[in-house]
């Protein structure tokens, strides 16, 4: 027994060192301080040292050999499920597939339900796969420890918000209903004891229950108690939906709507989650008439689908949904105990309509806009539903990132005002901006950017003292794409079998982290300005000199043509001798603009309406195998 009790000893100590490490590396991948992977990865670093300790004293406390046996085997058990836990919830950047502003929003949503102060992390994972983990990340990881875990250092000790979403489109603005709505609310179900006061037991017929057979199981008392548990579970689903459509209105009928049509849930049947029928048919009661046809639409299909009647031939199934479908309404009451935001989607429709006009015409919904001659604010909700519209009615710009770059842009400006900056108050009215000049003057651009129809230049996020003489400001993005090191013995922009992604990467930072250019590095970023410009309107990107006089400069003198639509790209390099710190947010450089004679738009262009730095696409130029065969 003293050879098992040494064994058990050293597994474990192999894979709390192969723990520690990994844990290790996840940590250096990180590109700012201020995510949130940060934190739960400091908190998770902890646990192998916590470990040790507890083995080491456990060992000393019981010589025995059994005694040593029956306590190591849960700690291996546990050491175990907890790096099963780190690779699949933490094994990520956390960037680029996971935006920023997403982290950000979580942490507001959790804030306005009376969660608390709770630091989100969102994981990326199977396409079929939306997952929160509701219990308390500290309990998970040391309560197994037992009374001899070292105390947890304060500044190591915080609540979080653990999220999965599908891999590739799961963190979009579409889905935002799921992940800040039916997800979220998991974690406020268990603070605010949602399923007790629902109460599910008051309307529960246990007599009838206990002939039913739950699936495999058997009859009786015990059958009645097992449906009864599959009835809570069932429940706090649809609790989670009520919540999901409270808060997001139309975006969230059409994004659980097709979610379920995704995992084949329709009218799968499960002890953990209701048929999809069920769902579908609640939220889409708890919505109610959509006045505007064009958002109707959007929600049209579940509206077909929920007048479809709910039979099962399985009797354990179709009690659940008679008891469920006859609470409907306090199942909608329990998901409005907790604080939150009510989102009214026939309110809000105008103003999702004038968001989906932007996102047609190529351009991110601006901060506000006027509606009877009134200036509204864009909530994030409603850049959700415009997406959706332009979805169903196939808008032939790029509305995904234009969206995104939407919301991107709302968050900065919620920081932006939280610091204690100030945004511009459009004129009341504005002249015509017309120029025989060759560069038009501060005022010029001024009238340009509040002019309306084909005049306006388009600059959003737009903020105070946005020109400088001559030029309009231009501030930095927070994305970047970096040079790293690799294995390519060489780049040939024309071979057609390599990439850029060879030899850099893209990479994302909270705002308020800042990025270091080294001396005579070179690195890709972007304005945060989407711009647009007008047909009878070209630019040049100039360097600011109070950078330039510290080394800085932007590698080549842009050139804008009319009609352009994006983010402008970056050439960055540091001339200087000592490495820069640039902050996201910051002026960074300037644009020249000059009148030219009114040009038709060009057909889209390989750079179509950029919301961040972009991967060079030069071998999928015209002559790009032209040149390939000459040689």
């Amino acid at each position: 027994m003293d050879a098992l009790a040494d064994e058990l000893r050293r597994a474990i100590e192999q894979r709390r060192q192969a723990l520690a490490a990994r844990i290790a590396d996840l940590r250096g991948t990180l590109p700012g301080e201020g995510l949130a992977l940060a934190r739960v990865l400091d908190l998770f670093a902890f646990f192998p040292k916590a470990l040790s300790t507890v083995v080491d004293q456990e060992w000393d406390r019981n010589p025995a050999a059994q005694s040593r046996i029956q306590l190591l085997r849960p700690l291996l058990r546990h050491v175990t499920d907890v790096a099963t836990f780190v690779d699949e919830w933490l094994g990520h950047t956390g960037a680029p597939t996971v935006p920023l502003y997403l982290l950000d929003a979580v942490q507001r949503a959790c804030a306005a339900m009376g969660l608390g102060e709770r630091r989100a992390v969102i994981a990326t994972g199977p396409a079929d796969s939306f997952t929160t983990v509701a219990d308390d990340i500290e309990d998970v990881l040391f309560r197994k420890l037992g009374p001899l875990c070292p105390r947890l250092p304060p500044e190591l000790s915080s609540s979080f918000a653990l999220m999965r979403a599908p891999r590739f489109e799961g963190t979009s603005a579409l889905w935002h209903p799921i992940l800040l709505g039916h997800e979220l609310a998991h974690i406020a179900i268990r603070v605010h004891d949602a399923l007790t006061r629902f109460n599910l037991q008051a309307s529960f017929d246990f007599a009838r229950a206990a002939a039913i057979p739950p699936g495999s199981g058997t009859s009786g008392p015990a059958g009645a108690l097992r449906l009864y548990e599959i009835g809570e579970s069932w429940a706090e689903e649809l609790i989670c939906d009520a919540f999901a459509v409270r808060t997001f209105g139309a975006g969230a009928v059409a994004a659980l709507g097709e979610y379920l049509e995704v995992i084949a849930a329709t009218d799968h049947l499960s002890d953990s989650h209701p048929p999809g029928r069920l769902r579908t048919r609640l939220i889409v009661r708890w919505l109610g008439t959509l006045a505007d046809a064009r958002v109707n639409a959007v929600v049209a299909p579940w509206r077909a689908l929920s007048d479809e009647p709910i039979r099962y031939a399985e009797e354990w199934a179709q009690f659940l949904t008679d008891t469920l479908l006859a609470r409907q309404s306090d199942l909608r009451e329990a998901a409005n105990i907790w604080p939150g935001r009510d989102y009214d989607t026939n309110a809000r429709s105008p103003i999702v309509l004038e968001v989906a006009e932007a996102l047609r015409s190529g351009v991110p919904p601006d901060a506000t806009v006027v509606q009877g001659g009134t200036r509204h604010g864009v909530d994030d909700q409603d850049v959700v539903v415009a997406e959706w519209v332009g979805r169903v009615e196939g808008f032939e710009t790029p509305v995904q990132a234009l969206a995104k770059k939407a919301l991107d842009n709302l968050e900065f400006l919620r920081q932006w005002s939280a610091a204690g900056g100030s945004l511009p108050v459009p004129p009341p009215s504005v002249g015509k901006a017309a120029s025989e000049r060759a560069t038009l003057s501060a005022e010029e651009v001024s009238l340009r950017v509040f002019a309306h129809g084909d005049e306006r230049l388009v600059v959003t996020p737009l903020l105070p003292d946005f020109t400088t003489g001559a030029s309009l400001d231009l501030r930095l993005g927070n994305t970047f794409i970096v040079f790293v090191r690799s294995r390519t013995p060489s780049f040939d922009p024309l071979e057609a079998d390599q990439d850029p992604r060879q030899v850099q990467r893209s990479m994302q930072l909270a705002w308020g982290d800042s990025f270091v250019l080294h001396p005579a590095e070179l690195v890709l970023a972007a304005t945060l300005e989407y711009l647009v410009l007008p047909s009878d309107l070209s630019a040049q990107v100039m360097s600011r000199s109070s950078y330039g006089r510290l080394g800085l400069l932007s590698a080549t003198a842009v050139q804008v043509h009319p009609h352009f639509h994006g983010c402008l790209t970056l050439e960055l390099v540091n001339l200087g001798t000592v490495p820069l710190l640039l902050t996201p947010g910051e002026r960074i450089a300037q644009l020249v603009l000059s009148p030219v004679a009114p040009t038709p738009a060009p057909p889209p262009s390989k750079y179509h309406c950029p919301i961040g730095p972009e991967f060079s696409k030069v071998r999928t130029d015209e002559e790009a195998e032209i040149l390939r065969r000459l040689r």
